[in-house]
């Protein structure tokens, strides 16, 4: 979390050591592949206006933007993701469920024990349809510098009984990829709606200067 993408750059590359800023050379307009996944339907029409508004003024900028042809490993992923951290969960956490149930929200609670019942089987299978979606989205990606996508389903709920729905940003965790969340545009009751880029495995800095590039974009 940064005020700005070259903020991020910078603070990771202080971090880990590796060259990862943004503020050392003249960004070169990026290769963007737009991501719309199966499970699109579940954005707003805020997240939806915002993605191609993004496009749109990524284009005027210079980027070129292509389609990205959804691979159905990904949407195998996306599907497995729940078995996964159900089971590893309850591993986690076990010692807090078997000690301190009565302290844990009945939600966690029912989730934790429900991932007891996974079979090892389950869990392993889902690990292995992870490990091919890794695969596939390498080779999907192999010409673009990011993918743009949706951020988030839309405004930030109202209140504080939720962080909201996470399903745009399980895949990315899973398999693994750097992405990056950029702001700078807004929904109908005017908070913040962002999109997404999401980079291949450790091209962390093409990733960074294509959500740079964007970032100014937005802000023209």
């Amino acid at each position: 979390f940064a005020a700005s993408v070259a903020d991020v750059a910078f603070a990771a590359e202080a971090l880990t050591g590796r060259p990862l800023r943004t503020d050392r050379q003249e960004a070169r307009p990026p290769r963007l592949a737009i991501a719309r996944p199966p499970y699109a339907q579940e954005a707003a029409p805020d997240a939806a206006q915002a993605l191609e508004e993004a496009v749109a003024r990524a284009e005027r900028a210079g980027a070129s933007v292509t389609d990205f042809a959804w691979p159905e490993a990904l949407t195998a992923a996306h599907e497995a993701h729940g078995t996964i951290q159900d089971y590893e969960a309850c591993r986690a956490l076990g010692w807090e469920l078997d000690h301190h149930r009565a302290q844990l929200s009945s939600l966690l609670a029912e989730q934790l024990e429900a991932g007891l019942a996974i079979p090892h089987e389950a869990y392993d299978m889902a690990r292995r349809t992870v490990r091919d979606a890794r695969r596939r989205l390498a080779e999907a990606t192999e010409a673009y510098d990011a993918l743009i996508t949706f951020a988030a389903p839309g405004e930030a709920p109202a209140g504080l009984q939720s962080t909201g729905n996470s399903v745009f940003n399980r895949l990315w965790t899973l398999v693994g990829t750097p992405a990056v969340s950029v702001p700078g545009l807004t929904g109908a009751s005017g908070l913040p709606v962002g999109i997404q880029l999401v980079g291949r495995f450790a091209r962390d800095q093409r990733l960074l200067a294509a959500a740079d590039f964007v970032e100014k974009a937005l802000a023209r």
